[in-house]
């Protein structure tokens, strides 16, 4: 398996903790690409959005946490 970029760490199940840098950088990119972070706090990926949740001081601090929407 390739490692991540830095600032992007894969936690499995689902979950991947980005660095603020790494939010920083997607915020950057033009709404034409199909990977990026949007101003509602969303990264959209290949068509699909999910939510950023930042993680406390406490936890993990200066880093967030994508987790698939739930379908069902």
């Amino acid at each position: 398996m390739p490692d991540e970029p830095e600032g992007i760490t894969h936690l499995g199940d689902g979950t991947v903790r980005f660095a603020g840098p790494a939010v920083a950088c997607l915020r950057s990119l033009p709404e034409r690409l199909d990977c990026r972070v949007d101003g509602e706090n969303r990264i959209r990926l290949a068509g699909e959005s999910y939510p950023l949740i930042r993680e406390t001081h406490a936890t993990a601090p200066a880093s967030r946490r994508v987790r698939p929407a739930s379908h069902g």
